[in-house]
C-alpha cells in the first residue's frame, strides 16, 4: 500500500514563540511598503497569488504580468527586514534542531565541496582564484573552499552566525557587499541568497565586474521536484522578497549588464558582466501563472507527475 505524505508543519517550542513575536511586530510595530516590480519596474500591472506565506505569516505575493516575477508586495522595510533576521528569523527557519550552528555549518561546507567539484569538473575556477560568498550563514561553505587553498571570506546580516563562523575560524563580516572593503574575489557565490534582498540591482551594482558570479536560488519551477512538495504557500516564505524563475532572473541580471553562461530552471547558474548585454525582457507570466495554479490544485505530490519547459512552452503533466 502507499503511504500517503504527511505535509504537516510541526514546529518546536523555540519556533513557536519566535513566531508568536513575529506575528505580533507584523500586526503592531513593522511597516510595509508598497513597490513596483523589481526586475521590470511595473508597479500596477501584476495578480495577487496568495496573501499568507509559510506558517501563516500575513504577506502578500504578487505575479508581475509584464516579466512574470514573483514577489511580495507590500513588502517590510528594509530596518524591519534587519530587525527580524536578527531576532525571529534563525529560530524560526533554523529552530527544529538542537545544535542548529552546528548542523548549518556541515551542511555548507558539504554543498561547499559539492559547488568546487562542480567549478573544477565545469573549468571555472583556477587555483589562485579568490572567492566571496554572500549571505553565507557561518561560513560552512568557505571552509569548503579553503581546504582546497582558496582564500575564501563571507558577508552575513545574522550577527549570530558571523560570531560562530569566527569563532570556527573563518573569515567573515557582520553586513552586505558594500562592506568587502579591498577584497577582490574572483568568483562571488550567491547561495540561497539573492530572493532575500530587498533591492537586488543595486545589489547587482556593487559586485566586481570582472567576478563570476554563481546563483542558487530555490526558484519557483522547483516546487514539484525537491522538499517543497508542491505545496505553493509552504514555498512562500516571509523573508523572500522575490522568487525567481530562469527567465525573471536572466531578466533581473540582463538590467545590469550580466549575462548567463549557464542555467537550469531550477535557477542555478553561472553569469558574467558584459557591458553589450543587450537582452529583452522575457514575459514569464503565462507560465508561471499555470505553475502556480497546478500546485495550487494539487493535493497529493505523485498527482503531479513532471513539469517541463520546452521551446518556451509549458507542459504540465499529471498521471
Amino acid at each position: 500500500m502507499k503511504m500517503k505524505r504527511d505535509y504537516t508543519l510541526r514546529m518546536t517550542e523555540v519556533q513557536k514563540k519566535a513566531l508568536e513575536s513575529l506575528l505580533y511586530k507584523v500586526k503592531h510595530e513593522y511597516r510595509f511598503v508598497y513597490m513596483g516590480c523589481p526586475v521590470c519596474g511595473n508597479d500596477n500591472e501584476y495578480i495577487v497569488v496568495a496573501t499568507e506565506t509559510r506558517y501563516r505569516v500575513p504577506i502578500t505575493n504578487v505575479l508581475c504580468k509584464t516579466c512574470g516575477l514573483l514577489y511580495t508586495n507590500p513588502r517590510l522595510r528594509e530596518k524591519d527586514f534587519f530587525d527580524t533576521y536578527n531576532t525571529e528569523y534563525p529560530k524560526i527557519f533554523r529552530g527544529w534542531r538542537e545544535d542548529v550552528m552546528g548542523h548549518t555549518w556541515k551542511a555548507l561546507n558539504d554543498l561547499g565541496e559539492s559547488e568546487y567539484e562542480m567549478f573544477r569538473k565545469m573549468k571555472l575556477i583556477s587555483p589562485d582564484d579568490k572567492i566571496l560568498c554572500v549571505g553565507c550563514a557561518n561560513g560552512g561553505l568557505l571552509n569548503a573552499f579553503e581546504k582546497h587553498n582558496h582564500e575564501a571570506r563571507g558577508i552575513e546580516i545574522d550577527a549570530s552566525a558571523v560570531l560562530d563562523g569566527i569563532r570556527r575560524g573563518v573569515k567573515l563580516t557582520c553586513g552586505t557587499i558594500k562592506d568587502i572593503g579591498s577584497y577582490e574575489p574572483d568568483i562571488v557565490i550567491y547561495n540561497d541568497c539573492m530572493e532575500h534582498l530587498v533591492d537586488p540591482l543595486q545589489e547587482l551594482r556593487n559586485i566586481p565586474k570582472n567576478a563570476m558570479l554563481f546563483i542558487r536560488t530555490a526558484g519557483l519551477r522547483a516546487i514539484h521536484e525537491n522538499w517543497l512538495h508542491c505545496k505553493f504557500d509552504y514555498f512562500l516564505q516571509y523573508p523572500h522578497v522575490t522568487n525567481f524563475t530562469a527567465p525573471t532572473i536572466a531578466n533581473l541580471l540582463a538590467k545590469e549588464n550580466w549575462k548567463w553562461r549557464y542555467m537550469n530552471s531550477f535557477v542555478t547558474g553561472v553569469f558574467y558582466f558584459d557591458e553589450y548585454c543587450n537582452i529583452g525582457v522575457q514575459n514569464d507570466f503565462a507560465d508561471s501563472y499555470r505553475y502556480i495554479q497546478a500546485c495550487k490544485e494539487v493535493v497529493d505530490y505523485d498527482n503531479l507527475l513532471l513539469f517541463e519547459n520546452k521551446g518556451g512552452k509549458t507542459n504540465i503533466k499529471y498521471k
